[in-house]
């Protein structure tokens, strides 16, 4: 049987921060962290809220939101396993936080203080760049998101974002790839700038020509389904 140690170690070496880390390197950072289990709907920060801690996702999903000007809540993100948020902090000492983080599905967090991540990043190379590759990939997606909101229509822009979900949150079914995370008709028309009408509208289509399928309160991505751009 595992030693807390020896398990709050291995949690850390199976996320990506720490991808290429050494174990000592591991076990020199484990006490900066903090390892906790939220129940779904846990609430970790509101908008606005003094930003002083990191989070590192080792299991569960969470979803960021910002809430806009008109006082309607936008969707940017669900995040999984593997998954960073809250980062900003480290770079911007004093900032407030610009969005909300909800937990829907029970998470298993590793938190830490900005500065003990700050210093960890300091002191090890390898993670410094984990975390600059991870920011990277963040920019990417979200340029990914603007290029599909100026060159398609809503129908081809919720296939791609059950393609991008497909990448984090799919399984193997016999029909194609089930999505495994359910989203509100409102979440879905958050993250692809629409209205909760559109959404239910244009998804209804799509199931009825076969470019989605639905099942037991998922959908799948069929195995042939192409996506036709327009």
């Amino acid at each position: 049987m595992k030693t807390p140690v020896e398990n709050a170690v291995w949690y850390l070496r199976q996320h990506r921060l720490f991808d290429g880390a050494t174990d000592d390197v591991v076990r020199g950072c484990y006490h900066l962290f903090v390892q906790r289990t939220y129940p779904a709907k846990s609430v970790l920060f509101e908008q606005g809220d003094a930003g002083r801690v990191v989070y590192l996702v080792k299991s569960g999903k969470v979803r960021i939101a910002r809430m806009m000007s008109d006082g309607k809540e936008h969707t940017l993100a669900i995040l999984h396993a593997g998954d960073i948020f809250g980062e900003e902090v480290v770079f911007n000492e004093g900032v407030a936080r610009t969005t909300q983080a909800t937990v829907i599905e029970e998470a298993y967090l590793c938190l830490s203080r900005m500065q003990d991540l700050f210093a960890i990043l300091s002191r090890h190379p390898v993670v410094a760049m984990n975390i600059a590759k991870y920011l990277q990939e963040q920019r990417d997606v979200a340029i990914s998101a603007v290029e599909d909101l100026a060159y398609l229509k809503v129908p081809d822009r919720i296939v791609r974002l059950f393609e991008r979900l497909s990448a984090d949150h799919g399984v193997p079914d016999e029909l194609g790839t089930r999505i495994q995370i359910h989203l509100t008709h409102a979440e879905i028309a958050s993250l692809v700038s629409s209205t909760r009408e559109t959404v239910s509208l244009e998804m209804g289509k799509l199931v009825r020509a076969g470019r989605l399928l639905s099942s037991d309160r998922f959908y799948l991505l069929p195995t042939t389904q192409k996506l036709s751009r327009v």
